[in-house]
């Protein structure tokens, strides 16, 4: 009999995690969402413009330097780079609330759907530094990862 209230016990929380998951997306999500147009280059006699991938390369000393300050703090150079292009992508578009989508790991489970990309949306204040912004996308990876097993499909409909 305790195996059916372990059962239980193990379908309860994954119901309170589900809306817990829910209402943090819920949350995150609210409120108007702008669509960005984001500025490119494009030949004029290509209609409609498409762009599938963009190289991109970084000198080594910029690597170098990347590398030392998240070696010698508890960001990670993902999180690093991720603030660089939230705020690469405020600066081209003029947007003030930008949202965007990383890959993440997670381990396959045949009774879960998990998503494998998580929305990241980052709101600007016009006087944070980029060591706030640093810090503030630090948080907001966080939470998501934490909440990353609510299908953001769900979100949508």
């Amino acid at each position: 009999m305790g195996n059916n209230n372990d059962a239980f016990s193990n379908s309860a929380f994954e119901a309170i995690q589900y809306i817990n998951e829910r209402n943090y997306w819920l949350y995150q999500m609210a409120g108007e969402l702008k669509r960005s147009v984001f500025p490119y280059d494009h030949k004029k006699n290509l209609h409609p413009p498409r762009i599938l991938e963009t190289p991109f390369s970084c000198p080594g000393n910029i690597v170098l330097k990347l590398m030392a300050v998240s070696n010698n703090s508890d960001l990670s150079l993902h999180l690093i780079l991720m603030a660089g292009f939230i705020l690469l992508l405020n600066k081209y578009t003029l947007n003030d609330d930008i949202i965007v989508g990383t890959p993440i790991y997670t381990e396959e489970r045949a009774e879960h759907l998990s998503n494998k990309v998580l929305a990241i949306r980052q709101q600007f204040q016009e006087d944070s530094t980029f060591k706030e912004l640093l810090l503030q996308v630090k948080d907001t990876i966080a939470k998501a990862t934490e909440n990353y097993a609510y299908p953001i499909e769900k979100l949508c409909e």
